[in-house]
């Protein structure tokens, strides 16, 4: 079955000819690792530099421990492009 994807446990449903008429894209979500760039406390969002190169947005509430994101700490996170941008989801420190 040359050219068929394997579906992941985050997979919601198997793309159709439809989706690819409307644009519609898969969702994909990878592990990464990197450094967290900046964290502003006011808006609970931060930035995360990729070890693979490129900054991704981050949520407080992405965080998987009580504790506050600090410039220089090093994570592992799922890259989420399920919504209309590219996330980090289910941060965690390393």
């Amino acid at each position: 079955m040359a050219g068929n994807k394997l579906f992941t446990q985050f997979d919601s449903h198997k793309p159709t000819a439809q989706d690819a008429w409307f644009g519609h894209k898969e969702k994909t979500m990878t592990s990464e690792t990197g450094i967290i760039r900046c964290f502003n406390p006011k808006e609970k969002k931060g930035l995360i530099t990729s070890d693979l190169g490129g900054d991704i947005c981050f949520d407080i509430s992405s965080i998987s421990s009580n504790n506050q994101p600090v410039s220089g700490s090093l994570v592992e996170f799922i890259m989420d492009d399920s919504s209309n941008k590219l996330q980090a989801v289910k941060v965690r420190f390393i």
